[in-house]
């Protein structure tokens, strides 16, 4: 559940980067609170967000690992469809700035903080190539 909460959120803060607050659906714990608010930095500064149309993309928990009482790590297919916009173009429309499809195994590490299970690490462990590849979503 922590996982899809993070992919949620992750979207969400797309969708309006000057809003997002990733201390609000981070660990304090790992890299991904910092790396997180410099990707929205970069967002805000470029002009850049997401496509509210996931065009189908999911995720689909290949392992859980229960480390401690407070952490855990779960091995996630994503199959990532989304679209990255950029600023309207000479026609009035936003620039597709990326609409790769593709899917992509990831590690992540979760902390429970405050009585919720949060991500604090995100590690790819491998491409699985350009389209769905992963298993389908129950």
């Amino acid at each position: 559940q922590a996982v899809l909460k993070y992919e949620e959120a992750y979207h969400q803060c797309g969708l309006a980067p000057t809003g997002c607050k990733p201390e609000e659906f981070t660990a304090l714990e790992g890299t991904t609170r910092p790396t997180m608010t410099q990707f929205v930095e970069g967002l805000v500064n470029e002009g850049l967000y997401f496509s509210r149309d996931v065009r189908g993309s999911y995720g689909v928990a290949e392992s859980t690992t229960v480390e401690s009482a407070d952490a855990a790590t779960a091995v996630f297919c994503i199959f990532d469809a989304g679209t990255v916009l950029g600023p309207l173009g000479p026609d009035g429309l936003p620039t597709v700035v990326n609409d790769q499809i593709q899917s992509i195994r990831y590690e992540y590490h979760v902390f429970l903080e405050g009585g919720d299970w949060l991500v604090g690490e995100v590690r790819q462990l491998e491409r699985l190539g350009e389209g769905s590849s992963c298993p389908p979503a129950v």
